[in-house]
């Protein structure tokens, strides 16, 4: 057995173990406690792959992110982007903006119409 077969996991706790077992399930964070719950019953880094199919380096990474931060370290962390709100406010502006280009009054010549600067307003919001 190499020294890379003998990669430890420190122990779990009663609570780890079964929160580990309740996000088998979960599409993200799943086969990562799958890895965790196999090296804790004794398996090698070579024998997860081939129960996982996933790669030893990855195996390796998510036991070391275990062994650091717990569970923290093997769920999977939801991005929550927030997405920009118009307000009344800025609705109106935008509203004057296209009326004004619509009656000629902006001099503005984008290549691709007045849509074109509505984007790039938006954009720049």
């Amino acid at each position: 057995m190499s020294m890379r077969d003998t990669f430890l996991i420190r122990m779990l706790s009663v609570d780890e173990k079964n929160y580990l077992h309740l996000i088998l399930e979960d599409k993200d964070s799943g086969y990562r406690a799958k890895i965790i719950l196999l090296k804790d019953e004794g398996n090698t880094v070579p024998q997860i792959r081939k129960l996982t199919n996933h790669h030893d380096n990855n195996i390796r990474k998510w036991i070391h992110r275990f062994n650091e931060k717990g569970i923290d370290g093997i769920i999977s962390k939801k991005h929550n982007h927030k997405q920009h709100k118009f307000d009344n406010n800025i609705e109106k502006q935008i509203v004057d903006i296209e009326h004004l280009q619509i009656q000629g009054l902006l001099i503005w010549d984008f290549p691709y119409g007045h849509y074109a600067f509505l984007l790039v307003f938006l954009w720049m919001i």
